[in-house]
């Protein structure tokens, strides 16, 4: 198709074909345009009209629109096109940069949600090895990633300190080797801290440290208790003033929420115990439906609907707050604006197609077993190898690697034809353990719901509101951890 216009005294012509793009009805008068890199923009009746039935010559202004946007696609466009995919897809080509380490199954806690399904710290032979622990390093660095990020997680990896001490310095020795980034995040529930063990973590460069902290202890000491029932709130929360305290260190501690039944009435209450403890940031964190969870989910589980309310409540606290001059973001409005707005995709794994799983991370059991991602951990269906047996390369010629990263591509589902696809994820993990497959039942993925709802808010918050907008476009300049 041609189009035909004047700049200036000349005639021009350009030679046009219509992207694949995909539609949102926001109101009687408005339609959500978007296209598979990410790209969007809004038109009114008469300008959908005329993309609708390829007559968009007909408007100039609509013709350039939707070329700067990707919707259509010109000679004049093409290699800003190709390099706007090539941003927004870049973790397919980089190597898996995330490598999750399981140094125990062990955990001095039994958490109404826990998707690892840990085991009582008391047993025995659910700790990693020195052996072990030296084969998970040395496949983690075959990557052709050029930055490795090594992630301590449990069951409580204080449990097993001595390992995680020497996965750290190991790890050190060969990413000078290597001519490597290492870094380094120690995902902890802090109730086996220490002062020896918290200054030897503050000495590595580039640590950080994540907890679990579900809010006001009314909240938390329902959700997260020691194996003896008593609640952990206090020896949670002395650990976070005392790393807190510190203003060279406070920053290196990152801690959210996750959200149960429990916490619905209280969105205003869990921000402000976190601006109590010196937090500008939190997660308003929704449950997954697998491990400890689905045994309990009665009495913690909510329906899709429900936590929409409850982050839609959040959020607009949230917005009071900057409204007011307290700076505070909530990181998961941010990580699906960063997708809407940026082009390079912001690479968390659950709102990626094809997912991180296999691509982006790697996940390694105390017995050096490898899994595409964290959740996978306990279905053995996903394990893709062992650490001593196997090659990274041989990890990826395995037709099962190639079948779980197909499998989350989107492609070939109701996914392929939603407005919001360029922004969403599945999750392949949870709708094995709800489904009994890994292709999605869409209808009745609750995952989907929460999505689509979601973005259909956040996305009317920045078409609607300019204040919004703007706090919310503030947030996308963070660090994603």
């Amino acid at each position: 198709m041609v189009l035909s216009y004047f700049d200036g005294n000349t005639c021009k012509t350009k030679t046009y074909t219509i992207n694949k793009y995909f539609i949102h009805k926001i109101n009687s008068n408005s339609f959500l345009i978007t296209v598979p890199h990410g790209a969007w923009l809004v038109l009114n009746n008469e300008e959908y009209r005329l993309l609708r039935l390829g007559k968009i010559h007909n408007d100039p202004n609509l013709f350039f629109a939707l070329e700067k946007t990707g919707v259509i696609l010109t000679k004049e466009n093409k290699d800003t096109l190709i390099n706007d995919y090539r941003e927004r897809y870049h973790y397919l080509t980089n190597g898996v940069s995330l490598h999750i380490l399981h140094p125990t199954w062990r955990c001095n806690q039994k958490c109404l949600y826990c998707h690892s399904q840990a085991k009582p710290y008391n047993l025995k032979g659910y700790d990693m090895d020195k052996e072990t622990a030296k084969a998970t390093v040395d496949f983690i660095f075959q990557s052709p990633a050029k930055t490795i990020q090594i992630e301590f997680q449990g069951g409580e990896v204080l449990l097993n300190y001595p390992i995680v001490q020497y996965i750290i310095e190991y790890s050190k020795e060969l990413a000078k080797t290597h001519k490597k980034e290492v870094g380094y995040s120690l995902v902890t529930n802090l109730t086996l801290m220490d002062d020896e063990k918290l200054d030897y973590f503050l000495s590595v460069e580039k640590l950080g440290i994540a907890t679990s902290f579900d809010g006001p202890k009314y909240i938390h000491d329902k959700n997260r208790i020691y194996l003896n029932g008593k609640g952990t709130y206090d020896d949670v929360v002395h650990w976070i003033k005392v790393i807190k305290s510190d203003k060279k260190t406070g920053s290196r501690l990152n801690a959210m929420p996750t959200i149960t039944k429990f916490s619905l009435p209280y969105h205003k209450e869990i921000i402000d115990e976190y601006l109590a403890l010196g937090f500008n940031r939190t997660w308003s964190r929704y449950l997954v439906n697998i491990g400890n969870a689905s045994r309990t989910w009665d009495k913690i589980g909510y329906t899709p609907q429900q936590f929409t309310n409850f982050w839609k409540s959040f959020l607009e606290y949230v917005l009071k707050l900057n409204k007011e001059g307290i700076q505070f973001s909530e990181r998961m409005t941010t990580i699906y604006a960063k997708k809407i707005m940026d082009r390079k995709d912001p690479y968390f794994s659950e709102l990626q197609a094809p997912c991180g799983a296999a691509l982006g991370q790697m996940f390694y059991n105390h017995k050096g077993d490898v899994f595409p991602c964290d959740e996978s951990k306990i279905y053995d269906i996903f394990k893709l190898g062992n650490v001593k047996k196997d090659t990274y390369s041989n990890i990826y010629k395995k037709p099962q690697t190639k079948q779980i990263i197909r499998t989350t591509t989107n492609l070939g589902s109701l996914c392929d034809a939603c407005a919001f696809t360029p922004y969403c994820g599945t999750c392949m993990v949870e709708t094995y353990a709800m489904q009994g497959g890994l292709i999605s039942k869409l209808p009745v993925d609750r995952r989907c719901e929460l999505n689509k709802a979601i973005l259909k808010h956040l996305f009317n918050k920045l078409i609607s509101s300019k204040e919004d907008r703007k706090i919310i476009s503030s947030w996308t300049f963070e660090e994603i951890e």
